[in-house]
């Protein structure tokens, strides 16, 4: 029996009418609007250039107030009589606005101080920070972060960043993974402005076809993270915003190059036609080009690649109205493999082990807000989205085609409960998937559909009393997503978040969710086709769901007159199903099977974040992972995952901000890797059990003499540790051993860079 008849058979037992009834008049119960009784302000602070000022108070005279957020939003509850309200933010003009009766937002642009005073009072928000004050542990990272690696892609913006790991591109498909929480990347769920992107097919390249460039900031919720864009965040969820046209530069090109043969431009040009109309057009194309073999098994260390990207965007901003409308296609081709008969071993001395693939996606989407409502505290949004994906892979004489349509909806309604305590926003999501994909002998077809509605309920508490011992400030979140899924039938997902301030520098967080996904099976263990295995599918695949718990606590202080950001936190991650992949029973197949059984990770993290000389910025981090999978065999590690990782970063820069210099220090502790001693003895296998521990130093400088122009350098794996012959089994690539996937570290050793930034 097929993979897809085993879904079709599944889909006709879960959507019983039965079922269905209940499930949609719990979507109906779930979605009725709340009314409210109060008013609240909302709007944006932006600088003369329309540049966010995050930080910025905004205050009414009676004394209530809010700080604006990273895109300078903020939203203000408005008492019965107010009507005037004050703005300030260090280095600008503050702002006295007189606010008439039925106004529910404005639009402040704020005018640089002529003239300081003779003490001069400055701050500053760090480039990666953790906010104190939203209620889930979400880290941010901004443009100014991103600017100390060369960041060429999504996959490589966490060069200094400590809550996600890259993992290392295999030598012959160049396929980047990250992980978090001691997982998968496919467990975290991956937003493009909110919306889930690049699933199904595009999973493995999703990270790789979002030019770092583009990039305008980054958004990592751990745990128990949002409802509102879908249940797949198992361990939580990273949301990459893109430039916003009307406010980003007009004119702005990259230009990048590396010793390893790596090219790449960026360019993009924005334009504001009015006040409320602008659009943007971001490109992008870059490749590599090499046939390096430093460890001289015939292959090369990395495939060459071609990539393009391109991106529109429309928006339309108004008191009453917002909308977007962007295109977004994505053309990726790879070259890589055996470019060498090797001297000895090699039965077939006519054809080499090539591997090319093939990936085309275009996605096209939208986001529409309303705020015209009579109460100016609710709003609506909507997001819609299609996307078409297209693959074309070949592995030796294997081949793996795949055909993806995809359709998503997200309906959001935002309103408060008798005052801004309590908030309260509901919607409904439609998912649309149409997959076709094969290998060689293999058919996983599958047709799925997934309508849900979700609910979230925040409550805030602020301690107007003063005295020690008390809590300053609570928030807590209570959410709820109902889902029937075409195979899975209806699911739940519960999830909560609890924040608590006992002072205004500090913040101690709980959170606790559930999480279910749709695996794909081929996609997601792309690596594993290189490789002279055969896939065993040993049962019908299920959802994969999970519980994940866990907290933080957060504590900024001053040492010696310079701000300290100290992070600890602690999460496990437990499944109640997962898709398991045993490399272990024998060398011949590859398993895969429901869990019996209770795998787990455990994940803690140690930060702390100094400055210890004015503009040197220190980072130093420390995370154990224990990650166990319940396998046939018994509960084991899983392989390629290490126990231990720690990193040292730091940056500095000039008084006049002309010179930056960066650097990181990655160490990665030993790992498991899958077992040996069922490979023969006559197989080459230069690994050992466990990889040893190894680390990576990275640096880059900056010179900016002007707005307009940004040269940069830099080198990467400048302590030149590289994993020698990775590839198992070279000699005979088309034998029955041959295996390319278990690579624990870099494949390419030192290497540098330069590129040039100019904007208008």
């Amino acid at each position: 029996m097929s993979i897809s008849q085993w879904y079709d058979n599944k889909s006709v037992r879960a959507s019983s009418p039965a079922r269905l009834s209940v499930f949609l008049f719990l979507c109906l119960l779930l979605g009725l609007p709340l009314a409210a009784q109060s008013q609240s302000l909302e709007g944006f602070v932006l600088g003369p250039d329309g540049e966010a000022l995050a930080g910025a108070t905004v205050q009414w005279a009676s004394g209530e107030g809010t700080v604006a957020e990273l895109d300078g939003h903020f939203v203000l509850v408005r008492p019965d009589t107010a009507t005037t309200i004050f703005i300030n933010y260090v280095g600008f003009v503050p702002q006295v606005i007189r606010v008439a009766p039925g106004i529910g937002s404005l639009l402040v642009n704020m005018r640089e101080t002529a003239s300081l005073a003779a003490v001069e009072v400055s701050a500053k928000r760090r480039d990666s920070y953790t906010s104190l004050v939203s209620t889930q542990q979400i880290e941010h990272i901004s443009s100014n972060e991103l600017r100390k690696a060369p960041c060429c892609s999504l996959g490589e913006s966490f060069e200094s960043n400590a809550s996600v790991d890259a993992a290392y591109s295999d030598p012959l498909t160049g396929v980047r993974e990250i992980q978090m929480l001691g997982l998968k990347g496919v467990y975290t769920q991956l937003l493009l402005e909110k919306r889930p992107t690049m699933t199904g097919l595009a999973s493995p390249y999703g990270m790789d076809l979002l030019p770092g460039p583009w990039v305008e900031s980054i958004q990592i919720s751990k745990g128990a993270a949002s409802v509102q864009s879908g249940a797949g965040s198992l361990t939580g969820q990273i949301n990459a915003e893109l430039i916003k046209p009307m406010l980003a530069k007009s004119v702005y090109v990259n230009l990048f190059g590396s010793t390893m043969g790596r090219g790449e431009a960026n360019v993009y040009l924005n334009r504001k036609f009015s006040e409320k109309w602008s659009s943007g057009l971001l490109l992008h194309n870059s490749f590599q080009d090499n046939h390096h073999d430093g460890d001289r098994d015939g292959f090369q260390d990395m495939p060459n690649r071609q990539t393009m990207s391109g991106m529109y965007r429309l928006f339309y901003w108004s008191d009453k109205i917002e909308g977007q409308l962007n295109v977004l296609a994505a053309r990726d081709r790879r070259q890589g493999g055996q470019h060498t008969i090797h001297d000895h071993g090699q039965t077939n001395q006519d054809e080499l082990y090539r591997i090319t693939q093939s990936t085309d996606n275009v996605e096209l989407f939208g986001k529409f807000g309303f705020m015209g409502f009579t109460q100016p505290y609710q709003s609506m949004g909507l997001i819609v989205s299609s996307a078409w994906r297209k693959l074309d892979n070949h592995y030796g004489r294997t081949s793996h085609q795949g055909q993806q349509r995809s359709l998503y909806a997200n309906l959001m309604y935002a309103t408060i409960i008798g005052n801004s305590d309590h908030q309260f926003n509901a919607g409904t999501t439609f998912q649309y998937d149409d997959i076709r994909e094969g290998l060689q002998y293999l058919r996983t077809d599958r047709l799925e559909r997934v309508l849900g509605v979700h609910g979230e309920y925040t409550y805030s508490f602020k301690n107007l009393k003063e005295g020690k011992g008390q809590i300053e400030e609570l928030t807590a979140i209570a959410a709820l997503r109902l889902d029937h899924h075409t195979f899975g039938g209806v699911q739940w997902t519960p999830r909560a978040n609890v924040k608590i301030n006992f002072t205004e520098r500090n913040a101690l967080r709980f959170s606790a969710g559930r999480g279910w996904r749709s695996p794909n099976l081929l996609v997601e263990n792309l690596s594993w086709l290189a490789s002279s295995r055969m896939l065993n599918i040993q049962q019908v695949p299920q959802l994969e769901t999970a519980w994940n718990m866990g907290g933080s606590f957060t504590q900024e202080l001053m040492v010696n007159w310079k701000e300290m950001s100290i992070l600890a936190e602690a999460y496990r991650t437990s499944f109640q199903n997962q898709i398991v992949t045993d490399l272990e029973q024998d060398a011949d197949y590859i398993y895969f099977y429901n869990l019996e059984g209770a795998s787990y990770s455990n994940s803690f993290l140690l930060q702390l974040t100094y400055e210890p000389i004015e503009r040197l910025n220190v980072k130093l981090a420390h995370k154990w992972a224990d990650v166990k999978v319940a396998y046939t065999a018994g509960l084991r590690e899983l392989p390629l995952t290490p126990r231990r990782r720690a990193m040292a970063a730091f940056d500095y820069s000039t008084p006049n901000k002309h010179w930056m210099i960066s650097g990181t220090y990655h160490w990665t502790g030993p790992q498991r890797l899958p077992d040996h001693d069922i490979i023969p003895e006559g197989v080459s296998v230069y690994q050992p059990q466990q990889a040893p521990a190894f680390g990576l130093i990275n640096a880059q400088i900056t010179w900016k003499p002007s707005e307009q122009w940004e040269v940069y350098a830099g080198g990467e794996n400048l302590s030149n540790f590289v994993q020698r012959r990775p590839v198992i089994g070279a000699e005979d690539p088309f034998g029955s051993y041959f295996d390319a996937a278990q690579v624990y570290a870099p494949t390419f050793g030192r290497r540098f860079h330069a590129g040039l930034k100019f904007s208008l």
